[in-house]
């Protein structure tokens, strides 16, 4: 059996406990997946994704038909290695960390004030709020979350909005923000939540 792990949004850092998502839950070498799949924040906007994988795997594929429009691009290898070059160089790791914390912090003091706040939850510089029609129902919310998606917006801050029911705020900040960029956005996020709760 081969496993084959999705890192093209936990990858590159941006949970700033781990480099590589996985790891997070995986702790014992042995159990290490025989493939990663990687893109997005590979390229910091520049459009290129990669396998990285068992040199068992990759061998299996020598002599095969392979077939990709975009393989082996010269621009594409030094964009990538310039972003791992940077996350290392600008301390990027240690900054997700450190203002991961600050930030999840901060949206659960929001959810102790807000009744629609269910849930808050994820790691470093991927998190989510679950908005709900009250604590105590626990009912999805999608209806308050698209509105504070506008909301937000019309401050200046971009979120994203998904969950099975469409009721959870993602939040996936640059892995360059500062303490301030995070005040700001944690002051969004309460003036718009209270526009809600009116």
């Amino acid at each position: 059996m081969v496993t084959i792990i999705d890192e093209v949004q936990t990858g590159f850092a941006r949970l700033g406990s781990h480099y590589w998502g996985f790891k997070s839950h995986i702790k014992n070498k042995a159990n290490y997946p025989d493939a990663i799949t990687i893109a997005k924040s590979m390229g910091n906007g520049f459009p290129m994704s990669g396998i990285i994988c068992t040199e068992e795997l990759g061998n299996a594929i020598n002599g095969k038909l392979t077939f990709n429009t975009y393989g082996a691009n010269p621009l594409a290898c030094v964009v990538g290695e310039t972003v791992m070059d940077i996350i290392e160089d600008e301390n990027l790791q240690e900054n997700v960390d450190e203002l991961g914390k600050m930030l999840i912090s901060g949206m659960n003091d929001l959810k102790v004030k807000y009744e629609k706040v269910g849930d808050v939850r994820g790691r470093g510089f991927m998190l989510g709020m679950e908005l709900v029609e009250s604590k105590e129902t626990k009912k999805e919310n999608a209806a308050d979350t698209l509105k504070m998606w506008d909301l937000m917006r019309e401050e200046g801050v971009l979120v994203g909005k998904g969950g099975f029911f469409g009721n959870v705020l993602r939040i996936q900040p640059p892995m360059c923000w500062s303490k301030e960029d995070v005040k700001f956005f944690l002051g969004v996020l309460d003036l718009c939540l209270e526009k809600i709760h009116k």
